[in-house]
């Protein structure tokens, strides 16, 4: 809320407080002070901060009373920033710390909160509301353990001014705004006086544009929250104390809030109100709800003797037609803080707003029950770090309004649309089992499909279960899959009856399990692929360790290709029998610069055409180059001493460039490859110019080897 509304509404100030106001202060300050004094708190900021600039002013007194104002303005941002910047001074008393805690909370700075509030405590240890907010800030994903369940939306008819309690009347609702721009603004805040006003429900816009509510029923000044009964012929609504046309006043001036009853003739009309018989001049009643048969009145009050800042209470009529004395509702219900705008439901939960139970910041939604005297916090996202209150549900209990200031930079309240949804929910054991050893399976993959899942993809644990939280009377379907199983499927109703669930998987294939060999520990990012030589069947598996399984077929022959662009790729034929293999494969890393000898690579004399015999070992070298896509080679051609120098470099350029040719016509990119004839410049024995040597010895040094020059990003 933008201030508390009760607070501000009671507090109507119709005259001038004289004070004695110490000599020290300067005028400003004493200008804040008078202000202060009939509650107009928002031009007393003002005045304050003026202060602030002047000399021969004592800055942290007039910081604290910034905070206090801010405080009354209900303005937690403001309230922060000034009790920080005195949070250590002399001013600050156990109750500021309090506060500054709780405005600390309504920001959402939860930490820093909890650290105030435990400070507090130490000065304060018996104060229930801090203890509760204190244990609250640790248990916050309790608290918010059914946000999943609501869906919230903005109303259509919000305004920029404060739009808040709404309440079911025929086709739409009565809420309390101020957006009237007839009505008079009051000094607390500066804002208009609240009226009560209509909107139905459209089929095309969501609301009409809302209408002023009955006349007999707003006033001059401030009217609502109200609530409806006996078929909506009824009502009982707060407003200030005016009557006759009179504004009542306390001996001190100040108007409080009373209860009016008010009936519905035949034509539609809104009779004259009827105060309510508990209304004292001297202490504020408002905020009422009632049962539909009008026998019992809830309503909060400020009077004397009460346990906190505003408790609930309640009144029976009894049989003569006269009110009961109100009831204090007690210490399970009321703090020493605020309880306000209750709404009975279904005449079995009590909802009202509190600042004084522990939540996460400012007023929060809590839930009486009746019954058990249970409360429970409604958590996100009805509630929020700041004001949330004046709910309403309809008769289901799945959908319904409430009011909040989260998202206004003014503080300004609106009023949003909820819906609730949660089913019963039931745990299934799923148990996977082999159908032939009915050995448990562990690892099994479930996939979970149906409506309220948390997690849909689960796994068996070493007992072969899974624990699923499943809606009642919803169908699921789930499908089990397990490596060298075959999957299985099936689809149920989860009644109360399905407590336990068993699935048997049978086995597909034999494993065929393996080992990589590398000369470096890392091979990650190895891809094996299988192929089934009889049906083509492909499985792939990306390794990130050096063993690796496959399911196989008895007496089928495969294919494994070892891929990885920092070794050169491997291919194994495996042929599998009617039992589990074991396969262990070496693979060669890619080293930049290191020669290969291509064997059987024969030219005639003096020529360096290919050879059909030289093509067969070609190739070879073709399907390396396929195989691993991302290598660049050089292809060197080499000679031994016979003949001059310079006609052996020659010739073995010839011979590598006929080389590189005959790979270009194999379908190979030419950029991936180059040529390089190195003569007799790289002997690899003695045979050098002049040196007697072996026909065998001379044809070791005549080769043809390539080399790996650069591996280009991986082509996949």
């Amino acid at each position: 809320m933008k201030n508390y509304f009760f607070y501000k509404a009671i507090l109507f100030i119709l005259f001038l407080c004289q004070t004695n106001l110490l000599s020290a202060q300067n005028k400003k300050e004493q200008k804040g002070d008078r202000l202060v004094e009939k509650y107009a708190y928002l031009a007393a900021t003002e005045a304050y901060k003026q202060a602030l600039s002047e000399k021969q002013v004592d800055s942290s007194a007039v910081a604290h009373k910034l905070a206090s104002c801010y405080r009354k303005l209900n303005d937690p941002q403001n309230m922060v920033f000034w009790y920080a910047s005195i949070i250590d001074s002399d001013f600050i008393e156990s109750v500021d710390k309090y506060y500054y805690a709780q405005a600390l909370s309504s920001i959402g700075n939860y930490a820093d909160s909890k650290f105030w509030f435990d400070v507090y405590l130490k000065e304060v240890p018996n104060d229930e509301r801090a203890k509760k907010f204190s244990q609250t800030l640790v248990s916050l994903e309790d608290i918010n353990s059914e946000s999943e369940w609501f869906t919230l939306s903005d109303v259509t008819f919000n305004s920029e001014h404060s739009d808040f309690s709404p309440m079911f009347y025929g086709e739409g609702l009565v809420f309390v705004s101020a957006r009237n721009e007839k009505s008079k603004k009051h000094s607390w805040d500066d804002t208009r006086f609240l009226d009560l006003f209509y909107t139905s429900e459209s089929d095309t816009i969501g609301f009409e544009i809302p209408k002023l509510f009955y006349s007999k029923i707003n006033t001059r000044y401030h009217e609502g929250p109200l609530a409806f009964y006996d078929h909506e012929s009824k009502l009982v609504v707060t407003r200030n104390n005016y009557e006759n046309r009179k504004l009542l006043k306390d001996n001190k001036g100040v108007t409080k809030l009373k209860l009016y009853f008010s009936s519905k003739d035949s034509l539609g009309n809104w009779s004259r109100v009827v105060p309510f018989k508990y209304n004292n001049d001297n202490y504020s009643v408002g905020h009422p709800t009632i049962t539909e048969d009008g026998q019992t009145l809830y309503f909060v009050s400020d009077k004397p003797a009460g346990i906190g800042g505003t408790d609930i209470y309640v009144s029976k009529l009894k049989e003569n037609g006269k009110w009961s004395k109100p009831q204090n509702l007690g210490e399970k219900i009321n703090t020493k803080g605020d309880e306000m705008f209750p709404f009975l439901y279904n005449n079995e939960k009590l909802y009202f707003s509190s600042n004084g139970h522990g939540g996460l910041g400012g007023l929060d939604v809590f839930i009486y029950d009746l019954s058990s005297q249970e409360i429970t916090n409604i958590g996100a996202p009805i509630n929020s770090s700041r004001d949330d209150f004046g709910i309403i549900l309809n008769e289901a209990g799945n959908e319904g309004y409430f009011s909040s200031n989260r998202l206004t930079e003014d503080g300004n309240d609106n009023i949003y649309h909820f819906t609730f949804e949660k089913p019963d929910f039931q745990e299934l054991l799923l148990t996977v089992r082999d159908s032939v050893t009915s050995k448990v399976i562990s690892d099994a993959k479930v996939h979970l499909e149906g409506e309220f899942i948390k997690e849909s993809e689960i796994s068996t644990d070493s007992l072969g279960q899974s624990r699923l939280q499943l809606a009642l009377g919803y169908n699921y379907s789930i499908d089990i899959s397990k490596e060298s199983y075959i999957d299985k499927g099936l689809t149920f109703k989860n009644e109360k009856s399905t407590t336990a669930l068993e699935v048997l998987l049978t086995r597909d294939c034999l494993s065929f399990e393996g080992e990589i060999i590398a000369t470096t520990s890392n091979i990650n990012g190895t891809l094996l692929t299988l192929v089934d030589n009889a049906t083509g069947e492909v499985q792939k598996l990306l390794l990130d360790d050096h063993t690796y399984s496959f399911c196989v077929e008895p007496y089928h022959s495969y294919k494994l290709k070892i891929t990885n662009d920092q070794f050169f790729t491997k291919e194994v034929e495996i042929k599998i029998e009617d039992k589990p293999a074991i396969v262990k494969t070496e693979i060669v890393p890619i080293e930049l610069g290191k020669s290969f000898k291509l064997e059987n690579i024969h030219y005639d004399l003096n020529k360096a055409n290919i050879r059909k015999d030289a093509a067969i070992e070609l190739n070879k070298l073709v399907k390396i180059l396929k195989d691993n896509p991302a290598i660049e080679i050089e292809l060197g051609s080499h000679t031994d001493s016979r003949g001059s120098d310079s006609y052996n470099l020659k010739l073995s350029e010839r011979r590598a460039a006929s080389a590189v040719k005959y790979i270009i016509t194999q379908g190979i990119d030419p950029s991936r490859l180059s040529s390089k004839g190195y003569g007799e410049t790289q002997l690899i024995n003695q045979c050098s110019n002049g040196i007697s040597c072996s026909a065998e010895e001379h044809q070791a040094n005549r080769r043809t080897e390539f080399k790996v020059l650069r591996i280009r990003k991986r082509i996949m």
